[in-house]
């Protein structure tokens, strides 16, 4: 048997074979009859086997369904016993560590699932931008989730990239060029929010990291702000201008009344952003899905933008 399963998947077949009825499991999920069917599909293909066969009594599990459903049962039973009181396991919060807007975006698609044995909270901090005051915090269990830039390698810390992305400028007023382009002469004219995460900003060659250090040299800078949605509002409603990730543009834009630019000309940045967690999750089969979840989710979300 293959190893791909996930937990959801487990926690679905658990489930039927439990109440007996795709319909009912769909209820009991609070998911559609159609998604349940999809999933058992895709486990269906993982397994390489049937799981049920539909009956006048139901939906009888196959052997295969059993094991998978003894396995999810396994899982869950391990971790009811991690969390007697007072033991570090059992917890209620996930604190993260993430810039405003991928803040905003991952609690738009943080599926908190009502039926898990542990309805988890997730509890943003004040966004803290010091890489090294980022990795202490991961290590020392005050964060659980960190998003931003990545984190020097560490034993103890997993990293997962969520994306990689071109750099562009979101400006409130169309430059007077007519073009949706910034001129050199225009760049160095307009007034710059710069954003105090974009430590991450990189060029992919030493040529562009030249021209990208004298861009940026030539900045006016206005202000410096650690929150880009309140930047995003300021720039909105006024002739300043800001640089961000292409991939969040579009949800900054459906907030604020804003206008996609090119760089200019030789200006070419790039962006990635990463998830952390500490390797000690791993121990913790529910959270751990939980963070496996909003990954998919805010990664579908930012690719369909």
């Amino acid at each position: 048997m293959k190893d791909e399963i996930n937990l959801k998947l487990l926690k679905t077949i658990h489930t039927i074979v439990s109440c007996g009825s795709v319909t009912e499991a769909a209820r009991i999920l609070n998911q559609s009859p159609g998604n349940i069917s999809y999933q058992l599909a895709k486990a269906r293909k993982i397994v390489n086997s049937e799981l049920f066969v539909r009956t006048k009594l139901g939906m009888s599990p196959s052997p295969a369904a059993l094991e998978l459903s003894q396995r999810y049962q396994k899982y869950i039973d391990i971790y009811s016993a991690s969390l007697e009181p007072g033991s570090p396991s059992s917890r209620a919060v996930i604190n993260v560590n993430s810039w405003p807007l991928l803040e905003m975006i991952y609690l738009m698609n943080a599926s908190l699932d009502q039926t898990s044995p542990l309805p988890f909270q997730y509890k943003f901090q004040s966004y803290v931008n010091d890489v090294d005051s980022r990795v202490s915090a991961l290590k020392s269990y005050q964060i659980d989730v960190d998003i931003g830039s990545k984190l020097p390698p560490d034993n103890n810390v997993t990293a997962i990239k969520l994306f990689s992305s071109d750099v562009i400028i979101l400006a409130g007023k169309l430059p007077e060029n007519g073009t949706l382009q910034l001129s050199q002469q225009e760049w160095e004219s307009s007034r710059h929010a710069v954003w105090a995460g974009s430590v991450d900003f990189y060029s992919e060659n030493v040529e562009g990291a030249i021209r990208a250090t004298d861009f940026m040299q030539s900045r006016n800078v206005k202000f410096i702000s650690s929150n880009m949605v309140n930047m995003a509002s300021v720039c909105a409603k006024n002739d300043c201008i800001m640089l961000v990730p292409s991939l969040v543009a579009p949800m900054l834009m459906k907030l604020f009344a804003l206008h996609q630019l090119s760089l200019p000309v030789g200006l070419k940045l790039n962006s990635d952003c990463y998830l952390h967690f500490h390797e000690k999750l791993t121990q913790e089969p529910e959270l751990l899905e939980s963070i496996r979840d909003v990954i998919t989710r805010l990664q579908a979300m930012l690719s369909s933008e």
